[in-house]
């Protein structure tokens, strides 16, 4: 038995390992910005390739969603290959993983040696390309976002908006002394926290609150009830004609706060700010904006046909496996449900049989970063159910750090990062940013969703703006398109959570003893400033400052001491 599954698997590794001997291999030529998947071809090899190893190894392989396209590195590619004696799984399987962007881990507890145990194997997506948009929905993302903003609003010092650091900073200011203040603009010395008294230092920690929290959850209330409204309702696509910009843009009708229609398109010429403030720039008199980035482009008639998908949701999923355990004398009448919110999400299961149908539920949990709720039991038979993590209330703000990465989806998180604010554009992206890469990805899903939906709808440009454009509803779209929205409605809360989503927390949490005024007094038309930074040593020991958080330009009178 086992030769020919080593045979089997030898074959499906052959596209990989040796590109010229399949055409199929070769990443397909298409217009620019297509999102490429899977051809058939590589979705068989795919698919073929795992599920020979698992049945030579006898463990499971639990995927997140699936591949978007073979990473193709030549160097991972040329490594991958089948020794004659067998190469380890320990080594193989990460390197087949590889070929697909997925990292490999073991499901469950881990040992203490360099051998996982356990029969299943989890592979979760690197999203190293910015096309790869994480399995979310949008209701995932409004409960993790609400979850989020209420652990982080246990922080908020709530000072007033017309008073920066509010009574705080006033206190703090007023208790300096004269030589603090000179300090203070010294760029190199600043005044160590660690000096001041204990009352100063707690005024120092509001500031903290302030620059790192208060910031950070200002328009998240703003921002959750657009999301919460989108999650409710079903918002519906479709074109609309701008006559101060000769052109008709691709978006959806609002259903909050904002009443009309936001466009989608064009996200360097259209800013669209949660739905409530909308700068489209006027173009002169019968100029035309250039072409639409967003276009969804047009198929050649030739194209391969894409592949049918090798995941399933997880709803598919667990009808699958709660079948299996009815007909499985030892599947003890068990029975598995998901959140409905969460019941689209994909995964793809190899090696199904060598798990327990409890261990599968709780490899497709932790591929995703869920967990398994029991609920009362029925007759005296189990009853499980996927659903979201929930996090500890946190008591601390290095806890907050935890609690919000453990609130939101965690397929979010890893995608963010990898391609969040502080990553240099892609060459792929061209002139766009990481963030925008990730807009103009979501938004033409969309679009290639809903366009073909879409006919003969007013293209006249003396129609009356919506007279006779037609729409059509997100739940008519295909799960992808579900998916790009929960990532449109969610990026801009990521980048205000910046802090707290990245893999360490703030660096001001972690080396507070260290923190330094700095800033100080300066002159301007005649008027004295009052600067106020917060600095600490680039390196551990290092003489040189770096400004974490600053407030500038504050009136100051030098003779009574007073902002």
């Amino acid at each position: 038995m086992i030769r020919p599954l080593r045979a089997a698997l030898a074959a499906a590794l052959l596209p990989l390992l040796f590109p010229s001997l399949s055409h199929a291999q070769a990443v397909p030529q298409a217009a620019p910005d297509v999102i490429v998947r899977l051809t058939p071809q590589q979705a068989a090899s795919f698919g073929s390739a795992f599920t020979a190893l698992a049945h030579l190894a006898h463990v499971a392989v639990v995927a997140e969603d699936e591949p978007l396209h073979p990473t193709l590195m030549p160097q991972a590619i040329i490594r991958l290959r089948l020794k004659p004696d067998g190469e380890p799984l320990a080594t193989l399987l990460p390197r087949l993983a590889a070929a697909y962007d997925y990292d490999v881990q073991p499901s469950g507890p881990q040992p203490s040696g360099p051998q996982p145990s356990g029969k299943a194997f989890l592979l979760k997506k690197r999203y190293t390309d910015a096309a790869d948009l994480p399995s979310i929905t949008v209701k995932e993302c409004a409960l993790g976002l609400e979850e989020a903003n209420h652990y982080a609003e246990g922080f908020n010092p709530h000072f007033p908006n017309d008073e920066v650091g509010g009574p705080a900073m006033k206190d703090l200011i007023y208790s300096l002394t004269p030589e603090q203040l000179e300090a203070m603009g010294d760029d190199k010395r600043g005044v160590p926290v660690a000096s001041l008294s204990s009352v100063q230092q707690q005024e120092v920690q509001q500031l903290v609150l302030h620059f790192y929290v208060q910031r950070a959850v200002k328009d998240l209330p703003t921002l959750l009830r657009a999301v919460n409204e989108v999650a409710a309702g079903d918002p519906k696509f479709g074109r609309h004609f701008f006559p101060q910009m000769n052109a008709r843009l691709f978006g959806f009708d609002a259903p909050f706060g904002y009443e009309g229609f936001l466009p989608l398109s064009r996200p360097d010429l259209v800013t669209v700010n949660v739905g409530y403030s909308l700068g489209i720039p006027l173009h002169p008199a019968g100029g035309l904006p250039p072409p639409d980035p967003t276009d969804p482009p047009l198929v050649p008639a030739n194209a391969p046909p894409p592949a049918p998908p090798v995941s399933a949701s997880l709803a598919d999923i667990l009808t699958r496996l709660n079948t299996h355990a009815a007909d499985d004398p030892k599947g003890d009448g068990l029975r598995v449900t998901v959140e409905p919110y969460l019941a689209p999400k994909r995964a793809t299961v190899f090696g199904e049989e060598a798990l327990a149908p409890r261990q599968e539920v709780a490899a497709l949990a932790e591929v995703y970063g869920l967990r398994v709720f029991k609920d009362d039991p029925v007759e005296g038979h189990d009853r499980l159910r996927l659903t979201r993590q929930t996090a500890q209330v946190p008591l601390t703000l290095l806890a907050l750090h935890d609690s919000i990465l453990q609130a939101l989806p965690d397929p979010l998180v890893r995608a963010y990062r990898k391609h969040d604010r502080s990553t240099p554009p892609s060459p792929a992206s061209n002139y766009l940013s990481s963030h925008s890469s990730r807009f103009v990805t979501a938004v033409r899903q969309i679009r290639t969703a809903a366009e073909p939906k879409l006919h003969g709808s007013g293209d006249k440009a003396g129609d009356k703006a919506g007279d006779k454009d037609e729409r059509v509803v997100l739940s008519a779209l295909p799960e992808r398109a579900g998916r790009a929205m929960a990532m449109l409605m969610t990026l801009e809360a990521m980048d205000a959570l910046y802090h707290w989503v990245a893999a360490d927390p703030p660096v001001v949490l972690t080396r507070f003893d260290e923190l330094r005024l700095g800033g100080g007094l300066s002159g301007k038309d005649g008027q004295q400033q009052m600067d106020l930074a917060l600095e600490l040593p680039i390196k551990k020991g290092s003489a040189t400052l770096d400004t974490i958080a600053a407030v500038g330009g504050l009136h100051y009178d030098p003779v009574n001491h007073t902002l």
